[in-house]
């Protein structure tokens, strides 16, 4: 027994000494596509918000060049559309603030010593922090909360399960990343016994800079 955790304490020492520690930050891009079954007019649509993100990782080497990189990351991104009618200007913002939980395995290429090519993929948790559309018209304004029931029965689920790839490349401390996600889950919240199904899917693509430390 004693043996067996001096070698299971040695192996853990050994991966978290050749571990990396990075800081992201980049554009953020997201899309948001709605269907309706059955199709309706105007029910199948996509909205685009574009924000940033702030992330840190930690790269776990586990044989050669293969790695495990779980992290965290925090971004917002907004919608915004203005419309006038006879003189009459109503404006619209929807903004999005959420937490994603990434978990990479990845594959390193190394082109000398301070350069290397990195190829990531794996499952990506994400969970909907603040979700909210501002309504204004002729000064007056009225917010809406995305993750709330506003009586309808229909409204935005907070959690959704991405699949993740991308790929990043370093020189020395400094990199470029670049990454994208599709949804499995959908994110709307169909209200019960309703003859009309709506089915909302994200896509993110995410462009950034790194830092290792």
């Amino acid at each position: 027994m004693k043996k067996i955790l001096t070698t299971l304490a040695f192996i853990t020492f050994a991966i978290v000494a050749n571990a990396q520690f990075t800081v992201q930050l980049g554009y953020n891009n997201v899309s948001m596509e709605t269907t309706t079954t059955p199709t309706i007019a105007g029910g199948n649509d996509t909205t685009v918000f574009d924000g940033f993100y702030l992330g840190a990782t930690y790269n776990f080497s586990i044989a050669g060049n293969f790695g495990i990189e779980p992290g965290i990351r925090a971004s917002y991104v907004n919608w915004n559309e203005e419309i006038t009618t006879l003189g009459i200007t109503a404006k619209t913002k929807s903004e999005l603030v959420n937490i994603s939980i990434p978990v990479m395995l990845n594959y390193r290429f190394d082109f000398g010593k301070d350069m290397h090519l990195t190829l990531y993929a794996g499952p990506t948790f994400d969970y909907g922090l603040v979700g909210k559309t501002t309504n204004e018209v002729s000064g007056s304004k009225t917010t809406e909360n995305l993750f709330e029931d506003d009586g309808t029965g229909l409204y935005l689920n907070k959690l959704d399960i991405l699949a993740e790839t991308g790929a990043g490349f370093r020189w020395s401390n400094w990199g470029v990343q670049f990454r994208i996600a599709w949804g499995f889950l959908n994110l709307a919240h169909n209200p019960d016994n309703s003859p009309i199904t709506v089915d909302v899917a994200s896509t993110k693509m995410m462009i950034g800079f790194s830092y290792t430390f």
